[in-house]
């Protein structure tokens, strides 16, 4: 019985972690001021607003395959010997880190937040653009990758059947979304407020400057992820 809840207990914390994490991953000022632009101002709103969230949707299922099939226990899959699925994680972990301390150096020189005007959706807005655009921003993007890397570890490591993992996979790729799917459902049904909710979003994200804490985050969250992996190769 103790073992049973025991076994619930860390189910439940791994589904608020990927709520967290969903909520991190989708965060994007500029793609919810884009999707309120849209709404605010091209033809075929709906179906554009869908197109940028299915970009944000497969850059997220791009990025957990890609961290999932360097966790050890995918590797095993290909690899036979343990310490050389082990080796071959850990550089790919310290490559990642690396990545984390350059990009977050470039948030950290990044110039202040603003919106270019040329970026503003118009109502010739194609959905080739609109999904290049959800994909990229959230593929390139740091919170993103790291509330992803993350997530990916969770999943992999957790001590659940296919289905469990499947569950946590949907969850996280569904709080990924709510930002947008809630944004969709504000917009339909109250668009007379579609103009003050884009002008307090752009007074906030030129107020808040975001990428500084989430830059020097980063630097500082892939020292740790190379640090560790580091000992952890050493000490095994």
């Amino acid at each position: 019985m103790l073992e049973f809840i025991d076994s619930l207990w860390v189910f439940v914390s791994a589904i608020i972690a990927m709520i967290l994490l969903g909520m991190v991953a989708g965060f994007s000022p500029t793609l919810y001021i884009t999707q309120i632009g849209i709404a605010s101002k091209a033809k075929r709103a709906r179906s554009l607003m869908l197109s940028l969230m299915a970009g944000v949707l497969l850059a997220i299922i791009v990025l957990s395959i890609l961290f999932q099939f360097f966790q050890p226990d995918s590797l095993h899959n290909f690899i036979d010997s343990d310490p050389s699925a082990l080796l071959v994680s850990t550089i790919f972990n310290i490559v990642i880190g690396v990545i984390f301390i350059l990009g977050g150096l470039w948030y950290i020189n990044k110039k202040p937040n603003r919106i270019n005007k040329s970026e503003k959706p118009t109502s010739k807005s194609s959905y080739v653009a609109l999904v290049s655009l959800g994909f990229f921003r959230t593929f390139a993007s740091i919170s993103g990758a790291t509330a992803t890397f993350f997530a990916s570890g969770i999943i992999s490591g957790a001590k659940v059947d296919i289905i469990g993992r499947l569950f946590l996979t949907a969850t996280f790729l569904a709080t990924t979304l709510a930002p947008f799917v809630i944004i969709l459902i504000v917009m339909k049904r109250h668009p007379s407020k579609v103009e003050r909710v884009l002008d307090f979003l752009k007074a906030q994200l030129h107020k808040f400057n975001y990428k500084l804490i989430i830059g020097v985050g980063a630097v500082l969250l892939g020292s740790g992820i190379i640090i560790f992996n580091i000992l952890n190769i050493i000490i095994f």
